[in-house]
Protein backbone atom coordinates (compact mmCIF):
# COMPACT_ATOMS: atom_id res chain seq x y z
CA UNK A 1 0.00 0.00 0.00
CA UNK A 2 1.13 3.54 -0.83
CA UNK A 3 0.60 6.75 0.88
CA UNK A 4 0.14 10.06 -1.29
CA UNK A 5 2.16 12.32 -0.41
CA UNK A 6 1.34 16.44 -1.41
CA UNK A 7 3.44 16.67 -4.25
CA UNK A 8 2.09 14.82 -7.11
CA UNK A 9 4.00 12.39 -8.05
CA UNK A 10 6.03 10.93 -4.44
CA UNK A 11 4.36 8.47 -3.25
CA UNK A 12 6.03 6.84 -0.51
CA UNK A 13 5.11 3.75 1.50
CA UNK A 14 2.25 3.11 4.13
CA UNK A 15 4.48 1.48 6.71
CA UNK A 16 6.27 4.78 7.58
CA UNK A 17 3.35 5.98 9.25
CA UNK A 18 3.18 5.62 12.97
CA UNK A 19 1.43 2.14 13.79
CA UNK A 20 -0.61 3.61 16.60
CA UNK A 21 -2.23 6.10 14.03
CA UNK A 22 -3.34 3.32 11.94
CA UNK A 23 -4.32 1.17 14.62
CA UNK A 24 -6.57 4.21 16.00
CA UNK A 25 -8.21 4.82 12.43
CA UNK A 26 -9.26 1.32 12.10
CA UNK A 27 -9.85 0.11 15.90
CA UNK A 28 -8.08 -3.51 15.59
CA UNK A 29 -5.51 -3.36 18.00
CA UNK A 30 -7.71 -2.04 21.12
CA UNK A 31 -7.37 -4.08 24.37
CA UNK A 32 -9.82 -4.98 26.74
CA UNK A 33 -9.30 -3.90 30.40
CA UNK A 34 -7.23 -6.33 32.04
CA UNK A 35 -8.81 -8.05 34.78
CA UNK A 36 -5.61 -8.32 36.77
CA UNK A 37 -5.63 -4.53 37.54
CA UNK A 38 -8.07 -3.12 39.42
CA UNK A 39 -8.64 -0.07 40.61
CA UNK A 40 -10.18 -0.36 43.88
CA UNK A 41 -8.02 -2.19 46.73
CA UNK A 42 -10.16 -5.42 47.98
CA UNK A 43 -10.87 -5.21 52.07
CA UNK A 44 -7.98 -6.65 54.10
CA UNK A 45 -9.87 -9.13 56.33
CA UNK A 46 -10.22 -8.31 59.80
CA UNK A 47 -8.53 -11.51 61.21
CA UNK A 48 -5.07 -10.28 60.19
CA UNK A 49 -6.47 -7.03 62.80
CA UNK A 50 -6.48 -9.62 65.53
CA UNK A 51 -4.13 -9.85 68.16
CA UNK A 52 -3.46 -13.36 68.26
CA UNK A 53 -3.39 -13.94 64.10
CA UNK A 54 -0.38 -10.61 64.26
CA UNK A 55 1.21 -13.10 67.74
CA UNK A 56 0.80 -16.33 65.75
CA UNK A 57 2.24 -15.31 62.67
CA UNK A 58 5.14 -13.04 64.52
CA UNK A 59 6.10 -16.84 66.52
CA UNK A 60 6.05 -18.73 63.01
CA UNK A 61 8.69 -16.36 61.72
CA UNK A 62 10.71 -16.58 65.15
CA UNK A 63 10.48 -20.78 64.99
CA UNK A 64 11.80 -20.31 61.44
CA UNK A 65 14.30 -18.11 61.61
CA UNK A 66 15.69 -20.18 64.80
CA UNK A 67 15.58 -23.10 62.37
CA UNK A 68 12.91 -25.01 64.40
CA UNK A 69 9.96 -25.76 62.23
CA UNK A 70 10.74 -29.82 62.24
CA UNK A 71 10.73 -29.80 65.88
CA UNK A 72 8.41 -32.33 67.27
CA UNK A 73 7.16 -29.92 69.91
CA UNK A 74 6.34 -26.94 67.73
CA UNK A 75 4.47 -29.67 65.38
CA UNK A 76 1.80 -30.64 67.83
CA UNK A 77 1.49 -27.19 68.64
CA UNK A 78 1.69 -24.76 65.58
CA UNK A 79 -1.93 -25.66 64.91
CA UNK A 80 -3.39 -24.44 68.09
CA UNK A 81 -1.55 -21.12 68.17
CA UNK A 82 -4.09 -18.73 68.08
CA UNK A 83 -6.45 -20.79 70.71
CA UNK A 84 -3.39 -21.45 72.81
CA UNK A 85 -2.44 -18.01 73.28
CA UNK A 86 -5.67 -16.88 73.92
CA UNK A 87 -6.39 -19.34 76.44
CA UNK A 88 -3.41 -18.44 77.99
CA UNK A 89 -4.24 -14.64 78.04
CA UNK A 90 -1.59 -13.50 75.96
CA UNK A 91 -3.74 -11.83 73.41
CA UNK A 92 -5.40 -9.74 76.13
CA UNK A 93 -1.85 -8.86 77.60
CA UNK A 94 -0.76 -7.47 74.10
CA UNK A 95 -3.68 -6.50 72.61
CA UNK A 96 -3.54 -3.08 74.83
CA UNK A 97 -0.18 -2.53 73.63
CA UNK A 98 -0.72 -2.92 70.09
CA UNK A 99 -3.86 -0.62 70.49
CA UNK A 100 -1.75 1.97 72.45
CA UNK A 101 1.04 1.56 69.63
CA UNK A 102 -1.23 2.06 66.65
CA UNK A 103 -2.54 4.88 68.49
CA UNK A 104 0.51 6.72 68.63
CA UNK A 105 1.16 5.96 65.04
CA UNK A 106 -1.75 7.28 63.76
CA UNK A 107 -2.04 10.25 66.48
CA UNK A 108 -0.13 12.91 63.91
CA UNK A 109 -0.32 10.96 59.90
CA UNK A 110 -2.11 13.34 58.17
CA UNK A 111 -3.09 11.12 55.97
CA UNK A 112 -5.29 8.91 58.19
CA UNK A 113 -6.47 12.16 59.97
CA UNK A 114 -8.04 13.17 56.55
CA UNK A 115 -9.29 10.17 55.79
CA UNK A 116 -9.80 8.31 59.08
CA UNK A 117 -13.77 8.17 58.43
CA UNK A 118 -13.68 6.57 54.29
CA UNK A 119 -13.14 3.32 53.53
CA UNK A 120 -9.25 3.27 53.09
CA UNK A 121 -8.49 3.20 56.95
CA UNK A 122 -11.09 1.18 58.05
CA UNK A 123 -9.84 -1.60 59.45
CA UNK A 124 -7.45 0.41 61.95
CA UNK A 125 -10.72 2.74 62.87
CA UNK A 126 -12.65 -0.53 63.43
CA UNK A 127 -9.67 -2.30 65.63
CA UNK A 128 -9.35 1.09 67.89
CA UNK A 129 -13.17 1.51 68.70
CA UNK A 130 -13.09 -2.05 69.87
Amino acid sequence: MYQATSRKIGLRPLTRTRPAVVAAACKTLIKPHSRSYRTTASPMPNVYMEVGTMLANMLNEAVRSAQLEHNRQWQELKDGVVSHLAQTGMTKVFETKVKNMLRQRIANDPDYLVEKDSERYRNITEALSV
